[in-house]
């Protein structure tokens, strides 16, 4: 059974991917402001702690593995939610786990030139299925080994950039003329995405809820102490890179990927590229590694439900269940031999946040349905926290539409799509 420091490790290393690596660079072509770009991240760690606030609350209501597909199925109708498993196995986790697993090469090309990236994408998602296929105090280890590794490099990257510098940036802290009147612009919005993006995970404990010991009081325990952390160092980095690099400098960016290496090599000249690109994969071998864990639990629980998909739930004598896993190593490798991966991105974004958005407005409709005593876990500051993540999410999903119109459109598609394959298996469900 998963423990406290483990659960909280998977919130962690499913949200340190690769968007707070970048997502400065492409916010600062667009938004001219230090306090408009860290209000982003103090929005973005707002959404997912209200985020996280709701989701604690469900999943102390109901724990079971399955995330979105479970809660969905409970609160609403077992169609809505095979629609979010479906949409969450198929696409959602396989492309964040392609994503992850290409960045990870793309930043260890500056040391092995001579390797496909490709390839090396594909032999880390081979390398964290087989940790996580065999023993599970293996594949415990291993990911909170990574995990911790991560946190350690963050910080001390973020300690360099802030008293290493050797001559640091003004950093406004509070609104300048014009800045308020920029945070109500499209490009605001549409910079909320990538951080949003950054943020996700927030919620990943509840996909292994089924597996987690005591999973009424660690569920959310995890949630929200994985994501109060990871709100603090997201702050602290960017406020770091801010400081570090003169603001010219990051709107000048060719490569906007290449925000922390500008700020590494503002400490070690002429190796900054080197020191951030290991540093970054590093961190990377966990955020991979906590995605091929999490989904299979998805299809295990979809598995279990209904017969036709009963192969889903098949485990080995570890009681792993490896099919699952399996079935979520092809469909990633898949992603990582497709083109384009970032318009899968932008559809991935508004599938997960549609389904995020109507779980969350569920707790309304289980708070009425379930009226009586209730001693678990209770989401703070309710009606207000859910009501501010509905709006938020509601203002990215709008935002990723209207830039976005084609991906969110195949996204609408696809999940209307797993309607065939849901009443195909309804008919011989296990009830």
């Amino acid at each position: 059974m998963i423990g406290r420091f483990t659960a909280t490790g998977v919130v962690i290393a499913s949200m340190v991917g690769t968007g707070v690596f970048v997502a400065l660079g492409y916010q600062a072509a667009s938004i001219k402001s230090t306090f408009a770009i860290l209000l982003l991240w103090v929005l973005g760690g707002v959404y997912a702690l209200c985020g996280a606030f709701c989701y604690a609350e469900l999943a102390s209501r109901m724990p079971r593995s399955g995330g979105e597909y479970h809660f969905l199925s409970r609160i609403y109708h077992p169609a809505l939610g095979f629609l979010a498993g479906w949409a969450t196995v198929t696409v959602g986790f396989a492309a964040l786990t392609a994503v992850a697993a290409l960045a990870f090469a793309s930043y260890m090309s500056i040391l092995t030139t001579d390797l496909n990236e490709q390839l090396m994408a594909v032999g880390m998602i081979l390398l964290c299925g087989c940790m996580h296929m065999g023993k599970a105090e293996v594949g415990r280890s291993f990911q909170n080994g990574f995990t911790a590794i991560k946190i350690v490099l963050l910080f001390g990257l973020m300690l360099m950039f802030l008293f290493l510098t050797i001559d640091p940036q003004p950093v406004s802290l509070l609104p300048g003329k014009g800045d308020l009147n920029m945070v109500l612009t499209m490009e605001f919005a549409t910079a909320f995405v990538f951080v949003t993006y950054s943020f996700s995970g927030w919620n990943a404990a509840v996909y292994v809820a089924g597996e987690i010991r005591r999973a009424k009081q660690i569920v959310p325990y995890a949630l929200l102490g994985g994501t109060t952390l990871i709100l603090a160092l997201y702050l602290l980095l960017n406020y770091a890179f801010l400081q570090s690099i003169p603001f010219a400098e990051i709107e000048a960016l060719e490569s906007k990927e290449n925000i922390a290496a500008l700020a590494v090599g503002k400490i070690f000249s002429g190796q900054g590229e080197i020191i951030s690109n290991l540093l970054i994969s590093i961190s990377l071998i966990s955020t991979v590694g906590a995605l091929v864990f999490i989904s299979p639990r998805i299809s295990q629980a979809i598995g279990e439900d209904f017969k036709p998909l009963s192969f889903l739930s098949r485990k080995n004598k570890n009681g792993i269940p490896v099919t699952a896993i399996c079935a979520q190593l092809f469909l990633s490798i898949l992603f990582v031999l497709a083109s384009n991966l970032q318009s899968i991105l932008m559809y991935v974004e508004f599938t997960l946040i549609s389904f995020s958005f109507l779980t969350v407005f569920g707790l309304f409709l289980l708070r009425r349905k379930c009226s009586g005593s209730f001693e678990g876990y209770m989401a703070w500051g309710f009606p207000w926290t859910p009501l501010l993540f509905l709006l938020m999410s509601g203002w990215v999903l709008v935002s990723v539409f209207s830039r976005h119109t084609l991906e969110s459109c195949v996204g609408l598609l696809t999940i209307l799509a797993g309607l065939a394959l849901y009443f195909l298996s309804s008919r011989s469900s296990i009830k």
